[in-house]
């Protein structure tokens, strides 16, 4: 499933925000942004536009994209647990609203009835995540000006399928 930045914004505020918990640097380059309501460090519920600022930050970590992606992830943790504080009823409104600014290979009918299947399951479900390339299988190079990662595709892959497969 994929959202554009425009469509992000508005299905997190259809959702009335994420919370998120912010560091004070975060908060404060949010603040300057000017997005919405003054934001404090520590748990804080974000608006679309926040939530895309948040999940967009650079400049503040010195691990250069891994603290950006980290964010996303918590992103994506928060709207998991804020979808399992609503009603089925909700969850299939939200989802048929959400349809239309949604790119996906799957039929509206299809994700409706994912989301029957797994909602009773959802209480119980966690979330967990993991940045690719693990930790020790990459190395920075600069290519055309660009400081990039070189991943070791192989280490990759073994690790991908010992996560999702237990080989």
């Amino acid at each position: 499933i994929e959202v554009d930045f425009r469509q992000f914004t508005q299905l997190i505020d259809q959702l009335g925000g994420i919370t998120l918990l912010l560091r004070q640097d975060e908060a404060d380059l949010l603040n300057e942004a000017q997005l919405g309501a003054l934001l404090h460090p520590g748990r804080q519920t974000l608006c679309g536009d926040q939530a895309l600022a948040y999940a967009r930050i650079r400049s503040l970590d010195s691990d250069g994209d891994f603290s950006r992606t980290n964010r996303q992830r918590n992103i994506l943790k928060a709207l998991f647990q804020r979808c399992q504080q609503t009603s089925l009823p909700d969850t299939l409104g939200f989802i048929k609203t959400a349809m239309p600014m949604l790119t996906t290979d799957l039929p509206k009918s299809r994700l409706l009835s994912l989301a029957r299947e797994l909602f009773p399951l959802l209480p119980k479900m966690s979330i967990s995540g993991q940045h690719i390339p693990v930790e020790g299988s990459y190395s920075y190079d600069t290519i055309q000006g660009m400081s990039v990662l070189v991943a070791d595709l192989e280490s990759n892959r073994r690790f991908l399928e010992k996560q999702f497969y237990n080989r």
